[in-house]
């Protein structure tokens, strides 16, 4: 590893920072690490955990995941580990048994919104927004897979939920940064690392932060994250955060052995004193009541419930309909939360909603088309029709090839691997029609 040049001499008064350690641990190759997802139901091999979490564990070497097919039934995302300590924050600083809104500002790919997608409750939603409009359709992908159904998928600047004021009991942003923690998993990282980066980075988190404060209750806990080592992104911004908007830091307590280090605002971890990469992540709780701003969107989304009678053909491929409200945007039928639709009618004007809550078909002469978000979601009814495929038929299907099947179902039938759904094909007389969306398909 070739640092940049005055990088070293950046970090010596970083606390917790060891040159020598720290300079050896960039000669080794990054851990490989990935979380579970506790309602697919993954038999799985792992047994080196990764302690701050409860579904992460290291693996001893990295598969080809594009080959897996538990990997694009979303039965696991793969993470590097010192991210998944966003989950032993929540954990210790929000109470999921209650109805909250929270929202991961800058999500893409997804790895954090899923974190969050498997602690809130039923009746709580996730807003997952991605800044970045080329990144939304990843971030869309691995939501879906995930397969959690109370997300509502954005694609807004930080400064446009200022019409939300107030709104959210928790959020996380998990910021732009110069990536100096990447530097062993992205070389390309090293060579765009200056001072002058570092401080144009400070100031737009801080930016970052100023616009997305109004949207956070009074009382509401933020989560700041970055992957960078630089004491000016990562504590410096937390000061400001306290003494420029009232913030007040929450002191977390954490074992020893972990060997995380314990700054006086944030908690920083380093490859050489532990199975992660480079990372900072700070709780706060917001003090200061917010000023009302007006609402100037012009975005508009025209949700139309459904009744008892237009949502019939849904009945028998939904678990628990009760519990939701069907809506209908455009000509797709879409299930949320029933606690949740009111708050996604005061969201919908004021932000680009991409994807909001799960999207189930289209009713066509009153029968379901069902879409493959309602595939590998929680709210399928598991009593559909499934037919098991071997390793190499599910590859087959991944790659949206023809599967050839003997079997005496027809109609619509769900694909699965090791009894995890992969998705939908329409069996019928004379053929097989696979319906695995074609922009996912595996292509190596």
């Amino acid at each position: 590893m070739v640092f940049p040049d005055k990088f070293l001499s950046h970090l010596l008064s970083c606390p917790g920072f060891d040159l020598e350690r720290f300079v050896a641990a960039h000669e080794l190759k990054p851990p490989i690490s990935l979380r579970l997802n506790a309602n697919k139901k993954y038999t799985h091999p792992f047994s080196n955990k990764v302690p701050w979490t409860k579904t992460g564990y290291y693996l001893s070497e990295r598969p080809q995941f594009v080959f897996d097919p538990l990997f694009h039934a979303g039965a696991y995302y793969v993470q590097e580990a010192s991210g998944m300590f966003v989950e032993y924050i929540l954990n210790k600083t929000v109470n999921f048994n209650q109805t909250i809104q929270v929202l991961d500002l800058c999500a893409a790919p997804g790895g954090k919104s899923t974190i969050i997608a498997s602690l809130i409750n039923e009746s709580s939603i996730l807003v997952s927004n991605e800044i970045i409009k080329t990144r939304v359709s990843a971030l869309k992908e691995n939501i879906t897979k995930w397969g959690y159904p109370n997300v509502i998928v954005t694609n807004n600047d930080p400064a446009d939920f200022k019409q939300l004021t107030e709104f959210f009991d928790v959020i996380l942003v998990d910021a732009p940064c110069s990536g100096s923690g990447l530097f062993r998993k992205d070389f390309a990282a090293t060579q765009e690392w200056s001072m002058d980066n570092v401080l144009h980075c400070e100031k737009r988190q801080k930016r970052i932060l100023q616009d997305v404060l109004p949207a956070l209750k009074v009382g509401g806990t933020l989560i700041y994250t970055t992957c960078s080592f630089s004491k000016e992104e990562n504590e410096d911004v937390v000061e400001n955060l306290i003494a420029e908007h009232g913030m007040q830091y929450i002191n977390i307590d954490i074992p020893e052995d972990w060997g995380i280090v314990k700054s006086n605002f944030g908690f920083r971890f380093y490859p050489d004193k532990l199975q992660g990469e480079g990372f900072f992540a700070s709780a706060l709780i917001k003090k200061q009541e917010t000023e009302i701003f007006e609402s100037t969107s012009t975005h508009y989304a025209p949700y139309t419930i459904l009744n008892k009678e237009e949502f019939a053909p849904l009945l028998p491929y939904i678990k628990n309909p009760e519990s939701l409200t069907f809506f209908s945007f455009k000509d797709t039928v879409y299930g949320i939360a029933k606690e949740q639709f009111s708050n996604l009618k005061r969201i919908a004007p004021a932000l680009r909603v991409v994807q909001a809550g799960t999207e189930i078909g289209k009713i066509i002469r009153d029968e379901l088309i069902p879409a493959h978000v309602l595939a590998v979601s929680e709210i399928l009814n598991p009593t559909i029709n499934k037919i098991a495929l071997t390793q190499e038929e599910a590859i087959q299907y991944l790659r949206k090839e023809n599967v050839q099947i003997n079997s005496e179902l027809n109609g619509w039938v769900i694909c699965t691997f090791e009894n995890i759904n992969l998705g939908w094909i329409k069996i019928m007389p004379n053929r097989i029609n696979n319906y695995y969306p074609l922009e996912w398909r595996i292509r190596k």
